[in-house]
C-alpha cells in the first residue's frame, strides 16, 4: 500500500540525487515510517555524513530516538539541528516537543519562546 509506494518514491529520489544527502535522508524517513529503525538510522547517518550542515537528518534522528526512548540522544540530535539552523522556528518547536515529551518542561518553554520570537 502506501508504505510500498513511499519506499519506491524514496528509491527514485535516491537514484536521482545519487551521493547527495537527500537520497539517504528520504530513504531514512521512509524506513522510519515503516518501523525499520536500524535501517532508518543507517540512512540518516549517511545523510549526516554527506552533508554536515543540513539540519533535517538530525531532526529525523532525534524524532526516531525520542520514539525509541533514547531521551538524551534525541535531545542531543535535536540541539545539533537547532545549532545548524538557529533561526528556524520549526526546528526549535520540534526540540521543544521532544523536551516536553520527556518531562523537560522548563527547557521546552524556553525553546517555544525562542521559536515564537523567530516567527515574528
Amino acid at each position: 500500500g502506501n508504505q510500498a509506494q513511499a519506499l519506491q518514491k524514496a528509491e527514485a529520489v535516491k537514484k536521482e540525487h545519487g551521493d547527495d544527502w537527500r537520497g539517504p535522508f528520504i530513504m531514512g524517513v521512509a524506513l522510519k515510517a515503516q518501523g525499520k529503525t536500524k535501517e532508518a538510522i543507517h540512512h540518516l547517518q549517511k545523510a549526516m555524513i554527506a552533508n554536515s550542515i543540513a539540519h533535517e537528518p538530525h531532526l529525523e534522528m532525534a524524532l526516531l530516538q525520542s520514539e525509541e526512548g533514547e531521551v538524551l540522544e534525541a535531545i542531543g540530535e535535536a540541539r545539533k539541528a537547532v545549532n545548524l539552523s538557529p533561526r528556524d522556528p520549526e526546528v526549535r518547536r520540534i526540540l521543544a516537543n521532544i523536551l516536553r515529551t520527556h518531562g523537560y518542561t522548563d527547557q521546552a518553554v524556553e525553546e517555544e519562546e525562542l521559536a515564537e520570537a523567530f516567527t515574528k
